[in-house]
């Protein structure tokens, strides 16, 4: 609940599976921690587990990102450029960016944002070395690897040699598991 930050009240009901769930201890226990949630055993506990598995091997799901991943610009608004909600398979962006001032270096500053969050919270930088020109463009590449790890890497088209690449690794996830009808068979 904490690495999730929800509160024992937003939890509504428990779903207990496999076969540590018939433990009179472990209900007397969640029961003394929630008293307030509809708690669903399972029918059959040895097996909830392995039809669970089963059928999601059949009928995956997806990986979506449960916060934005994205860039305070410098007007200090924030850009999302993986906003939250992204599926894993879609991941992937390139943005285009100009010089504002004479500067040697172009500077990304990194932050995330809790899905429907005005705030968001810096993660790290990334520095590209640029020429200082008014019409030098700076690629910046970015994508979440099958490790589920944020990489980014910048490059001026004047330079050609790309900057050292930022990875981030702490990223939350919500898994959204497929829509299946009674009988186990998907639409």
């Amino acid at each position: 609940m904490e690495k999730a930050e929800i509160s024992a009240e937003a939890i509504g009901c428990l779903l207990l599976v496999g076969g540590s769930s018939k433990l009179t201890a472990l209900e007397r226990e969640i029961r003394g921690r929630w008293p307030s949630p509809h708690i669903l055993p399972p029918e059959d506990a040895e097996w909830a587990i392995a039809k669970g598995a089963a059928i999601l091997a059949a009928n995956p799901g997806k990986y979506r990102l449960a916060e934005s991943i994205g860039l305070r610009l410098d007007d200090n608004q924030f850009h999302a450029i993986l906003p939250a909600g992204t599926p894993l398979s879609e991941a992937t962006n390139s943005l285009h960016f100009g010089l504002v001032e004479d500067s040697r270096t172009a500077s990304f500053i990194f932050e995330r944002a809790k899905m429907n969050s005005l705030q968001s919270t810096q993660i790290g930088e990334l520095h590209a070395e640029a020429l200082g020109f008014s019409d030098e463009v700076i690629e910046m590449k970015s994508r979440i690897t099958e490790d589920l790890i944020f990489e980014a890497t910048a490059c001026s088209d004047k330079r050609r040699r790309p900057s050292q690449s930022y990875q981030y690794s702490e990223l939350r996830w919500m898994y959204e598991l497929p829509h299946i009808p009674q009988g186990g068979e998907r639409r």
